[in-house]
């Protein structure tokens, strides 16, 4: 994008806003030079007006030019390809197997133990634990 210094303004400022000061005067406060032409390297001033930012998203609308995604959480990995993501004890990390997650549902179900022992017993912390035996983690 070039910029340059505009007239009296600190920091760099777009072309066509100093093409547009240039033959216009100054840009009120809080409003933008949009373009006609949809171009934005264009410095042509019959091709640029003033608005605001609601001005420029109505017209973005208008002409279609806006790029729609249904769902832009659709496009992260694990929603795309779920069978990719290691979980369980296909995890290089995992401290348990299914087979132990079963023992640890069946050993607190009986009710013999506490999740605090099954949590030293399987070396995991005692949330884990209780992850397990509720459901939430290793679900069966």
């Amino acid at each position: 994008m070039l910029t340059i210094r505009a007239l009296g303004r600190p920091g760099p400022t777009c072309a066509h806003r100093v093409a547009w000061m240039l033959t216009n005067g100054a840009i009120p406060p809080g409003l933008h030079v949009l373009h006609r032409c949809d171009n934005p390297p264009c410095v042509r001033p019959d091709h640029l007006f003033i608005g605001t930012h609601t001005d420029n998203m109505r017209d973005m609308f208008a002409k279609g030019r806006r790029k729609t995604v249904a769902h832009s959480g659709d496009r992260h990995f694990f929603r795309r390809f779920p069978e990719r993501v290691l979980r369980g004890d296909r995890h290089p990390m995992a401290k348990l197997t299914a087979a132990k997650a079963e023992a640890i549902r069946t050993s607190y179900a009986q009710g013999d133990v506490t999740q605090e022992e099954l949590a030293q017993r399987y070396g995991v912390s005692r949330p884990a634990i209780s992850a397990i035996v509720t459901g939430r983690r290793w679900k069966s």
